[in-house]
């Protein structure tokens, strides 16, 4: 058995303001000892926090390297606060790490520059995953 979630056409929900995925394949990488987040709520592994993830669940034994996941979420990320100020809405801080409303709105509202602009319609932004010390691997706590 073996679940692309991706397909599904109840994959994604819709608050009245946030965009969310049912599926998140960051809390899987998590799940099976890959990495940890930053305060953008990326996933930071090995490679660092400019990546993308996917999963695929499968009813096979596997060697697992959960035993590795670090019990704090937050393992990898050095509190640096590079995040915060690559935000152009400052939808990332110290107190409330990320503020998925304001980031939502922000990666919505750039859909028509990016149809206009690029002919294509997807949203996007990233800059707080970008020109970070974890942008290509674990940074290194001091």
């Amino acid at each position: 058995v073996a679940v692309a979630p991706m397909t599904q056409g109840y994959m994604f929900k819709i608050n009245r303001k946030i965009w969310a995925s049912t599926w998140s394949h960051r809390h899987m990488a998590f799940a099976a000892g890959l990495g940890s987040f930053g305060l953008s709520d990326g996933f930071i592994n090995e490679k660092g926090i400019a990546m993308r993830c996917g999963s695929l669940v499968v009813d096979y034994k596997l060697p697992s390297d959960a035993k590795n996941r670090p019990r704090n979420p937050y393992h990898y990320c050095t509190e640096c606060g590079e995040c915060i100020e690559r935000c152009p809405v400052g939808a990332i801080t110290y107190e409330t790490r990320h503020d998925k409303q304001k980031c939502s709105q922000h990666v919505m509202n750039s859909i028509p520059y990016i149809k206009n602009n690029f002919d294509i319609n997807i949203y996007a932004c990233g800059l707080c995953q970008v020109g970070v010390p974890c942008e290509n691997e674990i940074p290194l706590k001091s």
